[in-house]
């Protein structure tokens, strides 16, 4: 092959690595939940505002680190709206929480994956 067919290789960006889009999710949990917070938002809209930072940070995720992600924004919910200074309790609304915002992270991720595998399939 002479050089100038020789293709480039292709650059890799910091966002195709799994670990980064965790990492970004996580602030986008954060810094919703400070803006809902500060604006004086009720509870319940706080979650909801998790929820959907939450599915959309888990499109792109393998399934583990979707459902870490899902553990981060219901700790952050029970530690910080529902509770005060980062302190978690296990009632039953919040191992609701935990339940809905994994499950629902899980589930986005499997079919998000799926997806990209039949888009890819010749």
């Amino acid at each position: 092959m002479s050089p100038s067919t020789t293709p480039a290789p292709q650059a890799r960006r910091l966002v195709d690595d799994a670990g980064v889009r965790l990492g970004l999710g996580a602030v986008a949990v954060i810094a919703v939940t400070m803006a809902t917070m500060l604006a004086g938002v009720p509870e319940g809209y706080v979650f909801g505002a998790l929820l959907v930072v939450t599915v959309t940070a888990s499109i792109l995720l393998p399934r583990r680190l979707a459902c870490l992600l899902g553990v981060t924004s219901w700790a952050v919910c029970d530690g910080f709206v529902l509770n005060r200074l980062g302190r978690l309790t296990f009632t039953g609304e919040s191992l609701q929480m935990l339940v809905t915002l994994v499950g629902v992270a899980l589930l986005i991720s499997q079919v998000s994956a799926g997806c990209a595998r039949e888009v890819r399939r010749p």
